[in-house]
């Protein structure tokens, strides 16, 4: 009789210690659970959000677009003054003095054909090689 009794007082303290094992068990299960969803809640908030400022940057970018365009149409367009050779550095250089602005659309003003002989020869020229090496 002792015999059974210490078999079944073992075969109790087995069956005691597997449920504190499967009960440690469930409870990690239940936190893993309850973390997994809370991190879908998370997740699922950090989409709509991500959703809502890819939205926000399409518009604002859409937007910028299209006054940038508004802007460029309402800019006036230049055309730069022919180059001019200074003495500095022996480069020719643009001045800003010399510049003509024209409005989209517009054409600037055709070039009035020489008054006197001479221009049309120097003009006749420019391109012609001479004598003199040119200043780069």
């Amino acid at each position: 009789m002792y015999d059974l009794w210490t078999r079944q007082l073992q075969e109790h303290q087995r069956l005691e210690e597997n449920l504190q094992s499967l009960l440690k068990q469930k409870e990690l299960l239940t936190k893993q659970r309850d973390l997994a969803v809370k991190l879908q809640h998370h997740f699922t908030v950090s989409q709509m959000r991500f959703e809502n400022l890819q939205q926000e940057l399409e518009q604002t970018t859409a937007q910028e677009e299209s006054l940038l365009q508004m802007e460029l149409l309402g800019q006036k367009h230049y055309v730069p003054a022919p180059l001019q050779k200074t003495e500095k550095a022996g480069r020719s250089q643009r001045h800003l003095e010399g510049m003509t602005f024209y409005t989209p659309g517009s054409r600037p003003p055709q070039k009035m054909p020489p008054l006197f002989s001479w221009e049309l020869t120097s003009e006749a020229h420019i391109n012609q090689p001479s004598g003199v090496p040119a200043t780069v």
